[in-house]
């Protein structure tokens, strides 16, 4: 899936690996994509010289959908 991602006030065109599974009335999946913090503007933290955290990042989330019913 491709579309716009805005993070921090930054919008940018991003590909989401999507897979999902279609059965009688719902739809269940889950999307990934890799983003860098510095293309969004924003520095990776660091705490003291020990800990700070890596520039790519991976975004992740699910999904379930149902099909609207028509009520007659």
């Amino acid at each position: 899936m491709v579309g716009d991602l805005t993070v921090h006030r930054v919008t940018l065109p991003t590909t989401w690996d999507v897979r999902v599974e279609i059965s009688n009335q719902e739809m269940i999946g889950s999307a990934t994509t890799q983003i860098r913090m510095a293309e969004f503007g924003m520095t990776p933290p660091r705490v003291g010289p020990v800990l700070s955290i890596e520039d790519e990042i991976v975004l992740e989330f699910d999904f379930r959908a149902a099909l609207a019913t028509e009520e007659g």
